[in-house]
């Protein structure tokens, strides 16, 4: 790995600043497109938590972290979009269970409690993260 590293570094290390950082800032303007709009729907969350990954890996592997800065807020966007992502895949892996013909009815409204509470949970950061939007 680190050999590989190196190298890769070695690579990136070669490449033209201006185009890197032309490069950056379009990734981030089809960012600032889902900002821009008042409240971000539940579809698209998933797709900027992806985006927002993708432009903090490259910026870290490219070094430009002094250039583009950071979200200024104690708990970031995209860790507010992961967590809020994690309660989504769980809801619906509770949902695949609860189809199961093997659940008892005790199970079905354990579980059904647990998925609200989750889904409070999840509806509370999903409203974090557009105020989080509306911020930047």
């Amino acid at each position: 790995l680190k050999k590989a590293y190196k190298e890769v570094d070695a690579v990136l290390e070669k490449i033209d600043k201006k185009v890197v950082i032309r490069y950056m800032k379009e990734r981030w303007k089809k960012i600032k497109i889902v900002f821009n709009q008042k409240t971000l729907k539940a579809s698209h969350a998933h797709d900027l938590r992806i985006e927002l990954k993708q432009f903090e890996y490259n910026k870290k592997s490219l070094k430009l972290e002094k250039k583009f800065k950071p979200f200024p807020k104690e708990e970031t966007l995209p860790d507010l979009l992961g967590n809020w992502h994690d309660g989504e895949v769980i809801i619906r892996h509770l949902n695949k269970a609860l189809k199961k013909e093997e659940i008892t009815s005790t199970e079905i409204q354990e579980s059904e409690k647990i998925k609200s509470k989750i889904s409070a949970k999840t509806e509370k950061l999903f409203g974090k993260i557009n105020d989080a939007i509306a911020a930047s």
